[in-house]
């Protein structure tokens, strides 16, 4: 996967993001899920319950940050707050990327994240 031409969208809410990278009709689909969902799943807890939401968000950016290409657009989806306060994150971190857009979509199936990206990207164009 070449991080320079791939088009990238990411599927974001307080527990999971779905990096997915569209690069020469390939689609790359990379789950990441927070520390505040792993908390909850591997101690019982609740979201939140226990855990510095700023530092566990924080964290949780970084590692998707670390998927990110370094100068290409992105879209960002999700459901929640949590699309805005990424992208946010990310103008700070990574002020070299030219256009971060974001969009309003509910929970997705991977499928359907692939789908809203590729269309996006490629509107016109089958990929």
């Amino acid at each position: 996967m070449n991080k320079h031409l791939a088009h990238t969208g990411i599927w974001i809410d307080r527990s999971k993001a779905v990096v997915v990278m569209i690069d020469s009709g390939k689609s790359f689909i990379i789950p990441i899920f927070s520390s505040i969902r792993l908390n909850r799943v591997n101690n019982g807890h609740s979201p939140g319950k226990g855990v510095d939401s700023t530092a566990a968000d924080s964290q949780f950016f970084e590692r998707i940050l670390d998927y990110l290409p370094t100068d290409h657009k992105i879209i960002i989806l999700g459901p929640d707050e949590t699309k805005f306060d990424f992208r946010e994150y990310l103008q700070k971190k990574r002020p070299e990327l030219s256009s971060v857009q974001t969009k309003v979509a509910g929970h997705m199936a991977t499928y359907d994240v692939v789908e809203t990206v590729r269309n996006h990207f490629y509107s016109n164009n089958l990929v």
